[in-house]
């Protein structure tokens, strides 16, 4: 019988052992959980630094122009509303004209098809278009000469302001024609011609006598 109950009592001291280990643990285990510092790789921190990389990803950005800044949208403000893209600068419209780039135009409607000849670069049958036109209008000032006497002009002539207008536009289409043909020296004495007179072509007489002379 005493050895019965000594068995009894050493069974109960291990069960007391085995409670009084399992209650020490948990305690540390709850201590160390209170226990972890601020900073450290904890569960709760680890929570709270998903959440913080789930709120920035999932936030929407904008490209503050110019300086390549990422703005949370919900923080932008008006200046921030449009992305500054940069382009190209426009070609300059102002761009000094040479005597490749310049546009031959006719103050008269029956001369314009001279004039686009020029711009065409028929340069030869725009020669003998001026000449056909200067016959013409040799002929118009041999007309207007005879109707001074008579002090009116027939219907259907020209004065002589016009004839002279025609033939200063005339010389400086032959004048632009041998330019571009390669007889600068030429030109320059015809447009020398048309500079110093007070014509409605002394200006532009001027422009392409200094394109030529280049």
């Amino acid at each position: 019988m005493h050895k019965g109950k000594g068995c009894s009592n050493r069974r109960a001291v291990v069960i007391t052992i085995l409670i009084c280990v399992t209650v020490i643990a948990v305690v540390m285990i709850m201590r160390c959980g209170r226990d972890v510092p601020e900073g450290d790789d904890g569960p709760a921190e680890n929570g709270n630094i998903m959440t913080e990389l789930i709120d920035k990803v999932s936030t929407p950005t904008k490209q503050r122009g110019g300086r390549g800044e990422a703005v949370p949208a919900d923080t932008a403000t008006a200046d921030d509303s449009l992305t500054v893209i940069p382009l190209e600068a426009p070609a300059d419209s102002t761009a000094e004209p040479t005597l490749e780039t310049i546009v031959i135009e006719s103050l008269f409607p029956d001369q314009q098809h001279i004039a686009d000849l020029l711009n065409g670069g028929r340069y030869d049958t725009a020669l003998m278009a001026i000449a056909s036109a200067e016959q013409d209008e040799n002929m118009a000032r041999v007309a207007e000469d005879a109707a001074e006497d008579d002090y009116e002009l027939e219907p259907g002539g020209m004065s002589a302001d016009d004839i002279a207008g025609r033939e200063e536009e005339l010389t400086y289409f032959r004048a632009y024609a041998l330019a571009r043909m390669g007889h600068r020296h030429e030109a320059m004495r015809l447009l020398g011609v048309l500079r110093s007179a007070e014509g409605t072509y002394k200006d532009k007489a001027d422009t392409l006598y200094a394109l030529v002379k280049r």
